[in-house]
């Protein structure tokens, strides 16, 4: 007898071990009509396959019994698209656009994750109810990262965004316990391990982009870190050295522009160009 789509989602769940309602969560819908599909009471939407198929990796094909695989390639795409948009607004709708088709994606929710954390930082941007909305989106879309990320790095990545949401809406207790988890000091890390083995290898363009991903990783932080600095500066009214803190990451920022070890590494240079922004504002105002 032929499989029925309600029979191959059960089985493509059981494969990851997840329960109903940890499927349901992923693909923001109800256990209950999880159940309906499963046990052949109901079908998905026509709407649903796309998202159901990529959460699982597999075509709508197989889905219906037909084929195995599927090309994921529209995922980077889609993020392409949104990252290289000149706000966060445009780029953040982009991306919440893009997880209507693609629930569950990791990068997805990681990028919508920093792109909102970002967006309610940048000052009137939005406000209200539409504030409330983007943090219980991104709150949602840090815990799926926690709850089914395997990737360390993504997870303290996803972690280092979380506390910073939480700090902006003044959620500082959920803040704090995120905190507890994360290492004090973050040394040989993946892209160092496996820089150090393709090296071994004698695979030398393999370790190169390894440890120049490693680069761009420290250079984000070293920026992120100075500028904190500067805004507590700022805070306890010392604005003679907060300018020139500020000045400082201006200046890093600038090196590492003209001098990054990945130059398709759109993220890290709308970043920097960002910091720069920020911080020639925040000099020009503190001199008024």
């Amino acid at each position: 007898m032929a499989k029925t789509i309600g029979n191959i989602i059960r089985e493509l769940r059981c494969s990851r071990n997840l329960t109903q309602e940890q499927l349901a969560e992923n693909l923001n819908i109800t256990a209950q009509a999880i159940s309906k599909w499963e046990n052949n009471i109901g079908m998905p939407d026509i709407s649903q396959v796309v998202p159901i198929a990529h959460f699982f990796g597999v075509s709508t094909d197989v889905l219906f019994g037909v084929e195995e695989k599927m090309d994921v390639d529209e995922v980077q795409t889609l993020i392409d698209k949104a990252t290289t948009q000149e706000s966060y607004k445009d780029e953040y709708a982009l991306l919440k656009e893009a997880l209507r088709t693609y629930p569950g994606d990791i990068r997805l929710l990681s990028e919508l994750l920093s792109c909102g954390e970002c967006l309610l930082a940048d000052g009137d941007t939005v406000n209200g109810a539409e504030r409330n909305a983007i943090f219980e989106e991104c709150e949602r879309a840090g815990r799926l990262i926690l709850s089914y990320c395997k990737d360390l790095s993504v997870l303290i990545e996803a972690t280092e965004w979380l506390i910073k949401l939480y700090c902006e809406m003044g959620e500082v207790e959920k803040a704090a316990a995120l905190s507890e988890s994360l290492p004090s000091v973050i040394g040989f890390n993946k892209e160092a391990a496996f820089g150090r083995i393709y090296e071994n290898r004698k695979e030398y363009e393999k370790a190169l982009l390894c440890y120049t991903d490693n680069v761009s990783q420290f250079q984000r932080q070293l920026i992120h870190s100075i500028v904190l600095c500067g805004n507590m500066h700022n805070l306890n009214g010392e604005k003679k050295q907060a300018s020139k803190v500020y000045s400082l990451a201006i200046m890093l920022s600038e090196i590492f522009l003209e001098n990054n070890p990945i130059p398709e590494n759109k993220s890290l240079q709308k970043n920097l160009t960002k910091t720069i922004d920020r911080c020639r504002k925040t000099i020009e105002q503190m001199s008024k």
